[in-house]
């Protein structure tokens, strides 16, 4: 079994690859990733570390597409791509989450 650690990094890496030579540009947006129910070991060490917030509009523990990939621009498909990879190795290590996003 995977530390929450060796989960993290290992997702981050998945989402900085999702994003490896996107251009920024239109559509401009936002991307994120909630945790619900935001409890276990993952969400511990994502607290612990400083990493993403609670959501009090939507509940759960959300990760905002800079905490899942190394994409720094607007464009809101290439933050869905690093957030949607960050998701599958989250869903390959048992942690259920959802992604979302939306036009700025």
């Amino acid at each position: 079994m995977k530390t929450p650690t060796e989960i993290y990094y290992e997702a981050k890496a998945a989402g900085d690859a999702a994003v490896k030579g996107a251009v920024d540009g239109y559509p401009c947006g936002f991307a994120h990733l909630n945790i619900r129910p935001a409890r276990g070991p993952f969400v511990k060490w994502l607290k612990e570390n400083k990493i993403g917030r609670s959501d009090s509009y939507q509940g759960g523990y959300s990760l905002s597409s800079y905490d899942c990939c190394a994409f720094n621009g607007q464009n809101v498909d290439a933050k869905e791509n690093g957030v949607r990879a960050f998701n599958e190795v989250l869903k390959q290590n048992g942690i259920s989450a959802n992604t979302y996003s939306r036009l700025d």
